[in-house]
């Protein structure tokens, strides 16, 4: 079967080649394997630490929250608290205010020392407030008696009264309000509230903590990963509580709005992430983490929802850092394998040239020049064996032309010698044309063919025949007798 070239190179770039096929297919299957291996586990592990930092900080919050219901129930549990609702005399005595005095300074030394706490309140069971001590976080007060409001048509209050012992309250995150109206500079708050019980285990009233809201988005902007991305708190219902994002301007508060997951991520999307359970989603253009913030409220079961949304591009920079690299190092290695294939054609190719200009100059029939080939190898033991062929066709072709010259000098000494024999004989004819020609006997001499070759002028006489008639002719064909003809 006859191969057909696919390409015709020469040996130095076909060298070149398979160099480069043997660095370049190696690196391609090694390296996309090696490099799909790193980058999935990065994926994974980026994708799993995102998900520990939602939960972690969920956590961090249930935890505070948790020390918050203690505090609460701790607060109502207290001796002060018991002795107000279990006082038996008129509630403007000196007695009982002094009690209230009491309770108000406890209230203030717990307020002191968490300064997260906006307010501390125990109310009665009509939704007065008895005492109560403010606070913005650095400065802490114990709010006069001509100050103190109604609450008793507040949800909070309401719901909280109907609590059992020992068991916690929580509300919705919303803007304080005083006075019937919201108060401003808005306060977004959260309470935790749990009913208060005489010594009989009659309901006297509840105690109530307000927590700035702030404290929660504080902690959700500590998170350490936050960077580039947004913070979204939710309640269980979907409508933001909060929204953060660190390349705009919209963030902060957004209590009241009709805004919800469903604006910003698809329906099924929404559907995951109100579900109660944490999790991660990936779609083709970001990065979705989420996990719940369960209140403690055992009763409501409610809990909210912290989202992390990244750009895809944003947290998986290690990632494309890495492919980066392995496109560089894969330039380099392929630079690197032409230079080097180079380097190697030239080495390979220079003493393969040098035969094939050694077979040039034998073809030329030019055996003095010796091929100097120093590669250690088996090009190296061709060369050799080139210079020793380059010797034997010397001396074969010296011989040759030893032979040719002494049978050039053979056949000019046996050409000279016949040159001599035929003057010799062109003298013995010439002598014996004479002889006959002079003869006055009729001759004739025929050869073993017995034709005629010489008649002289008596036998043409005599015959009556020309010599130029009978010449070449059969001898008895000139005589009338040809029987008796002498040979």
């Amino acid at each position: 079967m006859k191969s057909i070239p696919l390409l015709h190179f020469n040996i130095r770039d076909k060298l070149v080649i398979a160099l480069l096929l043997l660095a370049s297919i190696p690196l391609l299957i090694v390296g996309t394997y090696g490099v799909y291996y790193s980058i999935k586990t990065l994926e994974d592990s980026t994708l799993h630490y995102l998900e520990y930092e939602v939960s972690a900080k969920a956590q961090d919050v249930e935890k505070f929250l948790k020390n918050v219901h203690n505090d609460v129930l701790f607060l109502s549990q207290s001796g002060g608290i018991k002795a107000i609702v279990d006082y038996k005399g008129h509630p403007r005595s000196n007695d009982f205010n002094s009690i209230k005095n009491k309770v108000g300074n406890e209230f203030l030394a717990f307020a002191t020392v968490r300064p997260y706490y906006y307010q501390i309140r125990y109310l009665n069971k009509g939704g007065h407030e008895i005492i109560r001590v403010d606070s913005d976080g650095k400065s802490f007060w114990i709010v006069p008696p001509e100050k103190l409001q109604f609450k008793g048509d507040r949800y909070y209050f309401t719901e909280a009264i109907k609590y059992n012992k020992g068991k916690c309250y929580v509300s919705p995150m919303d803007l304080n309000i005083e006075w019937g109206k919201i108060e401003v500079p808005h306060k977004p708050v959260v309470r935790v509230a749990t009913p208060v019980f005489d010594g009989a285990g009659k309901k006297r009233g509840v105690v109530i903590i307000n927590i700035f809201a702030s404290y929660f988005i504080q902690q959700m902007q500590m998170t350490s990963i936050a960077k580039g991305g947004s913070t979204y708190l939710v309640n269980k219902e979907g409508f933001y509580l909060s929204r953060l994002n660190s390349q705009t301007s919209d963030s902060g508060f957004v209590l009241g709005s009709t805004d919800g997951l469903g604006k910003d991520f698809p329906k099924e999307i929404a559907a995951k992430i109100l579900s109660g359970k944490k999790g991660t989603i990936k779609d083709p253009s970001r990065i979705i983490s989420y996990g719940p913030i369960f209140t403690g409220d055992e009763i409501s079961g409610d809990y909210w929802i912290l989202v992390l949304e990244y750009p895809k591009m944003a947290i998986f920079t290690a990632v494309s850092k890495l492919r980066m690299v392995y496109i560089v190092i894969g330039i380099i290695s392929m630079l690197a394998s032409v230079a080097i294939g180079i380097w190697m054609a030239q080495r390979l190719t220079k003493p393969i040239l040098e035969l094939h200009k050694g077979a040039e100059w034998i073809a030329d029939g030019d055996f003095e020049h010796k091929l100097d080939i120093r590669t250690g190898d088996e090009i190296e033991g061709l060369a050799r064996q080139f210079n020793s062929m380059a010797d034997n066709l010397k001396e074969s072709r010296e011989r040759i032309l030893k032979w040719n010259e002494e049978l050039r000098q053979e056949v000019e000494k046996r050409t000279h010698e016949l040159e001599v024999s035929h003057r010799d004989l062109l003298v013995e004819k010439n002598k014996l044309a004479s002889i006959l020609m002079c003869a006055k006997e009729g001759i004739i001499v025929a050869d073993e063919q017995d034709r005629v070759i010489i008649l002289n002028p008596a036998a043409e006489t005599m015959l009556g025949v020309k010599e130029g008639d009978v010449l070449g002719k059969s001898i008895f064909t000139c005589h009338k007798d040809p029987h008796n003809v002498a040979r």
